[in-house]
């Protein structure tokens, strides 16, 4: 009887050292250990392996060929334990977060992107659109539109105008952030003095506008957002010149300037010029007039960052232009 319960004694002890015992922790911040469920426990380079139950705890069979065992969870560092003649372990896996380093995510948006969040279906060109056919105002920023054509309205004077789904300028509304401008005397000419430069982007909305904006915008409305002071991504010194062979020269300057912690400046100045005489075909009249065009824009903007905000800004034009016989 005592040989037989030697024997069982050293069958059971035998077991014991060909199973590995173990129990999976992490530590928190306030220096307690929390068991780990169902974290991954196995042999490197091997199928054998287990998962922790409720308790963190593992039991996994001896490998001969293997003594390195892997441990892995979510959010937490894969450790990898030597196990060397040991029948029990304490394994702590270390938070990922504290490894991580930071992670930098960039998007990029399309040069032209709808907005879903209008009640409108609104068309936003942005300026990268406008980089795709150098334009130098407003009435040459739709060359890659093809919803929407400028055409000259006047040879003489170079005037141009609006066209929305086949209609004229006159049942199109132009609004510089959601102000009508482009009205009255200023139809004819004010596509012109809004210069490319200033634009931040265009909003185009087409159809039903006149349900939400009047009378004005039976085919559509086209809101131009300027470049605002407040703009803390906006370039605080920009500088653009233009010319090309038929003796057209342009000019663009705009600086951004905070002026304290709750005003902030921007000034937006435009020269253009055509002073030479366009007459390719030699018929005794201008092909385009000639035109002196100074324009500038002062804005102000206040913000005391807890609810009150102002802007306060104003335009001064000059165009002299003149066409016909040469």
């Amino acid at each position: 009887m005592k040989t037989l319960l030697l024997a069982i004694g050293l069958f059971v002890s035998m077991l014991n050292a060909q199973q590995l015992t173990g129990v999976v922790l992490e530590k928190t911040d306030d220096g307690t250990f929390h068991p780990i469920v169902g974290a991954n426990v196995y042999w490197l380079r091997t199928s054998e392996g287990t998962v922790t139950d409720t308790s963190g705890v593992f039991r996994l069979p001896v490998n001969s060929a293997a003594n390195r065992l892997v441990v892995s969870y979510i959010g937490f560092v894969t450790d990898t334990v030597t196990i060397v003649d040991q029948s029990k372990v304490n394994i702590i896996l270390k938070s990922d977060a504290n490894t991580v380093a930071e992670v930098e995510i960039v998007g990029e948006r399309q040069a032209t992107y709808v907005n879903y969040l209008s009640e409108q279906k609104t068309l936003i060109m942005t300026e990268k659109e406008l980089f795709k056919a150098a334009c130098c105002n407003l009435s040459e920023s739709f060359e890659t539109n093809p919803s929407i054509d400028v055409s000259f309205t006047d040879a003489v004077t170079g005037t141009k105008q609006i066209e929305m789904l086949g209609l004229s300028g006159a049942y199109s509304q132009i609004t510089v952030e959601n102000l009508p401008v482009i009205r009255g005397l200023t139809s004819t000419a004010g596509l012109t003095y809004i210069p490319g430069t200033w634009i931040e982007n265009i909003q185009v909305s087409k159809g039903v506008g006149s349900v939400a904006n009047g009378y004005e915008s039976i085919t559509g409305q086209i809101n131009v957002e300027l470049r605002k002071p407040q703009n803390q991504d906006e370039r605080q010194f920009f500088l653009n010149l233009f010319g090309n062979q038929d003796g057209r020269m342009e000019g663009n300057l705009n600086l951004r300037t905070p002026l304290t912690a709750e005003w902030s400046s921007m000034t937006m100045l435009h020269a253009s010029t055509q002073r030479s005489v366009p007459d390719g075909n030699n018929d005794r009249f201008l092909d385009m007039p000639q035109y002196t065009t100074l324009n500038a824009v002062q804005r102000f903007h206040f913000s005391n960052h807890i609810g009150l905000e102002g802007q306060l800004g104003f335009q001064l034009v000059e165009d002299r232009k003149s066409g016909g016989t040469v």
